[in-house]
């Protein structure tokens, strides 16, 4: 059996992480958006949308793609610069603070997985991470982490003896999608802070056009066909930890693998297995989706506590979430 493991946003919340509303509110307060009133009134404009920020950035790449001026140009940058502050600011909370600050160990449970895909794009794990550190129960010793058709780019020293260092990433060229043996492979499949296709080219996948966006990088559409191809295999169990299933690419994958491949799933989240039915739309009046479908045919539990209650003291909660891992 595969064990594959899929976090969203709501992962690195458990560390302090912003979530898309939380995002919305720090872009608030940069200077690059305080400074323009367009940005201020862009990002009100698409608070409510399930995106937020992303759309309102999604919006004013096409602008500058379609109607292109100076003005877009300005406003894209500018956009870009807070989004980047935003992350950097995040990032250098994550260097700050321990990652096993709970009862039982994090990178025990993490390491436990046969692959780990995340749409998070922060450092969290590239900082904390290393599976090398444990032995699980079951035997499977990892070596490190893999980023497939990654290679690191060497770190400059922080301009502070304390301060959080510098991780890049680019693209392999030509491209090497291998992962040796005893490396768990992580795929952050909408790129990542730090990551670039060449020498200026961002791998940040944001806004409301991901899928096509994803087709234009090589490693990241190879991420997601693996992603496509590991949840199609037989005996393959998903957990799902902090995604709030509002990207319909990622959604139409898992919804084509329970309907199709027999997919079971773990989720985690606030609102555990409502995450499918919208909150804003009465129970009464709410139309089956083949999301709905979805959930109501491949969820095998969820948990509604985070991580933080449920590794630090919570033995209940913690024993349900290692019930995934049984063969029964």
């Amino acid at each position: 059996m595969k064990n594959i493991l899929l976090t969203g946003a709501g992962f690195s919340r458990n560390w302090g992480g912003w979530l898309a509303n939380e995002m919305f509110e720090f872009l608030l307060g940069c200077p690059e958006v305080m400074q323009s009133e367009r940005l201020r009134q862009l990002l009100w404009r698409h608070q409510r949308e399930a995106n937020g920020f992303e759309s309102a950035l999604g919006e004013l790449t096409v602008v500058n793609i379609f109607k292109g001026s100076q003005q877009t140009l300005t406003d894209l940058r500018g956009m870009q610069q807070a989004v980047a502050s935003a992350f950097e600011h995040m990032n250098s909370r994550f260097w700050e603070q321990p990652f096993e600050n709970m009862e039982r160990p994090m990178t025990s449970f993490l390491a436990k997985f046969d692959a780990l895909f995340t749409l998070n794009q922060d450092l969290l794990l590239d900082y904390h991470y290393n599976p090398a550190l444990v032995f699980p129960a079951d035997g499977k010793k990892w070596r490190g982490v893999q980023l497939p058709g990654m290679r690191q780019i060497p770190a400059m020293a922080p301009l502070q003896p304390d301060a959080c260092p510098n991780i890049a990433y680019v693209e392999d060229n030509p491209l090497c999608m291998d992962v040796e043996a005893d490396m768990q492979p992580v795929y952050k499949l909408h790129g990542s802070y730090g990551w670039s296709a060449a020498a200026q080219d961002s791998m940040l996948i944001m806004g409301d056009n991901k899928a096509h966006d994803i087709e234009g990088s090589n490693v990241l559409s190879e991420y997601f066909e693996r992603f496509i191809q590991v949840l199609k295999q037989q005996d393959t169990r998903l957990m799902v930890i902090g995604y709030s299933f509002r990207d319909d690419h990622i959604n139409q994958v898992i919804i084509d693998a329970v309907i199709h491949h027999g997919l079971r799933f773990f989720v985690v989240d606030p609102i555990g297995s409502a995450l499918a039915k919208p909150e804003t739309v009465p129970p009464q009046s709410l139309h089956k989706t083949t999301l709905i479908d979805a959930f109501e045919t491949g969820l095998i539990g969820a948990s509604r506590r985070s991580l933080a209650e449920i590794f630090a003291s919570d033995a209940v909660e913690y024993a349900k979430l290692m019930r995934f891992f049984s063969r029964v």
